[in-house]
């Protein structure tokens, strides 16, 4: 009896399968588990905290899939539904179909360009960021990124949860710090937590992705997605793409006189500057477009600044924010020299603004030649192209 009693402790002490392995094992382990999904159906909960927010946001989502490999869009056959709206995706591979539950009522996208669109410029989009449909999420290749079990004193919700950190090195410019992941597994390594935090600007940001249930590679989930059938209760309309026209100042325009107050609190005065010729960029601090371009503006203001080129960004809508810490924070982490200014909503319509950003290039006389709405991947060059010229021959 004492020899058995014995053996019971021994093997009580031995510790779990998950703690004979490292961290990292334990991702790949689990992505190798996803990876042999062929279909499923998962309800995810998420919870999201903006850094300059004080309350999060709350989500719910339901995802029914089947991988097609084949399918250059999504790779998968696709329901999402967010829980929260009454609105769906679905996606069976000849069409995308937008579906408003509470007013029946399913918008038919055959346009091919345009499908994939929809879904990832929506917040549902979010509810397909998980490794059961993207194992490659829980992919790790840099070296710099330091991958441990979570401390022992971490909640757990049950016994058998592993929980896996990582975290990451502050980036160079210092924007994001601070960041780590913690990703929780069941027993069987399938990933069904997950939370991200970081300081961003000196705000915490915090995301957390909660699978509340799950169901794989079913004949039943095939079924479900090939039998969506709308009946005569539902409306049914066709996308048709509409490409969005913009109307600015004409070439050849004598853009009218404004008058703008610096982040510094100078005031200047488009008439009394002096310079051979203007980029004007009509921004934002919100507005996506328009951070994504100020480093190309920046390239341009230091190439071309000592030829007589003057960048002038002028604000509209953060005139009251302009004293906050978060403001002056992005204001200096923004790494631009060239002019930031604010102005009254009557410059905006004197310059036909009608979205951000808006560019204008312009002589020394404010004389328009030439102008640009939104921002790509190739503003830059074209900006660059046009000034160049234009100083080369002035």
């Amino acid at each position: 009896m004492r020899f058995y009693i014995l053996l019971l402790t021994f093997i009580l002490q031995i510790p779990p399968l998950f703690s004979q392995e490292t961290a990292k094992e334990v991702l790949e382990k689990s992505k190798e588990k996803c990876k042999e999904i062929t279909n499923g159906r998962y309800t995810l909960e998420r919870n999201f905290k903006f850094a300059q927010d004080d309350y999060p946001i709350y989500q719910e989502g339901l995802v029914v899939f089947e991988k097609q490999p084949a399918d250059t869009l999504f790779g998968m056959l696709l329901w999402v539904q967010d829980v929260t709206d009454s609105f769906a995706f679905y996606y069976n591979s000849k069409a995308m179909h937008i579906v408003r539950l509470y007013k029946k009522t399913v918008t038919l996208d055959t346009a091919h360009q345009s499908m994939g669109r929809h879904l990832n410029a929506d917040m549902s989009s979010f509810y397909l960021k998980h490794p059961f449909v993207k194992p490659e999420l829980l992919f790790l290749d840099d070296t710099t990124i330091k991958v441990s079990y979570a401390p022992e004193w971490l909640a757990k919700p049950n016994k058998d949860t592993v929980i896996v950190l990582i975290n990451y090195p502050d980036d160079a410019e210092k924007k994001i710090s601070n960041k780590w992941t913690r990703w929780y597994f069941d027993k069987e390594y399938y990933p069904v937590m997950k939370e991200v935090s970081l300081v961003y600007e000196e705000g915490v940001q915090y995301e957390q992705l909660k699978i509340k249930d799950y169901s794989f590679n079913s004949k039943q989930h095939s079924n479900w997605l090939r039998q969506r059938n709308w009946t005569a209760d539902y409306d049914s309309f066709y996308y048709i793409p509409k490409v969005p026209i913009y109307k600015r100042l004409p070439n050849d325009t004598i853009a009218p006189d404004w008058k703008a107050e610096t982040v510094n609190g100078d005031s200047i005065t488009f008439s009394k500057l002096k310079a051979k010729c203007y980029l004007i960029d009509f921004w934002y601090r919100s507005c996506k477009p328009c951070i994504a371009a100020m480093p190309a503006l920046q390239n341009i203001h230091k190439k071309y600044a000592s030829k007589g080129l003057q960048v002038i960004g002028l604000n509209p809508y953060d005139y009251a924010k302009r004293e906050g810490k978060d403001f002056r924070n992005f204001i200096k982490q923004s790494n631009v020299d060239y002019h930031l200014a604010f102005i009254e909503g009557k410059t905006e319509k004197d310059f036909w603004v009608e979205a951000f950003p808006t560019l204008y290039f312009m002589d020394a006389t404010g004389k328009v030649l030439y102008s640009q709405t939104g921002y790509t991947d190739d503003t830059e060059q074209k900006l660059e192209t046009f000034i160049s010229e234009y100083l080369e021959t002035h």
